[in-house]
């Protein structure tokens, strides 16, 4: 599946997708791909446990995330070197997802626990801490027309 999600991206497809849904899916991306020259910035890496609702709540899914890493999508995928902590090792994200309603027994176990609504993107934390350590080419982008914007 790694395999054919890099091939869409590069606008190949290697493999012939059975589902009419598979199908859109990977014509969307590829137009996204190639009409938006889109590129890989950063891989984000975490260990995840899921949970999904059983038969009173089919829709009801809670994951927790933790050990979150970022590294630099230019080195590839197959690339094992050095990967950067987006938060302590101790820092889970609990994330709740639900079909229709959040059940009541959970928003009230929440509430019981103090939890709030946070929003937060693993990929865009991951893009910020690789632009703070000056370790993406846009960074050295956004340098240079920094530094040449006096020319304009």
């Amino acid at each position: 599946p790694e395999r054919v999600g890099l091939d869409l991206c590069n606008g190949e497809i290697t493999v012939e997708l059975a589902e009419a849904q598979d199908k859109e899916v990977a014509e969307e991306i590829q137009f996204l791909s190639r009409g938006l020259a889109l590129q890989p910035t950063a891989l984000v890496g975490y260990q995840r446990q899921a949970f999904v609702g059983g038969e009173y709540e089919p829709g009801l899914r809670v994951t927790f995330d933790r050990d979150m890493w970022a590294a630099d999508a230019a080195r590839g995928l197959d690339h094992d070197g050095t990967r950067h902590g987006l938060a302590t090792r101790r820092t889970v994200i609990m994330e709740v997802k639900a079909n229709d309603a959040v059940p009541l027994w959970l928003a009230n176990l929440l509430a019981r626990h103090n939890c709030t609504l946070q929003r937060y993107s693993k990929y865009c934390a991951a893009t910020q801490k690789l632009l703070d350590l000056q370790l993406l080419g846009a960074h050295r982008l956004l340098q240079e027309k920094d530094d040449n914007q006096w020319m304009n």
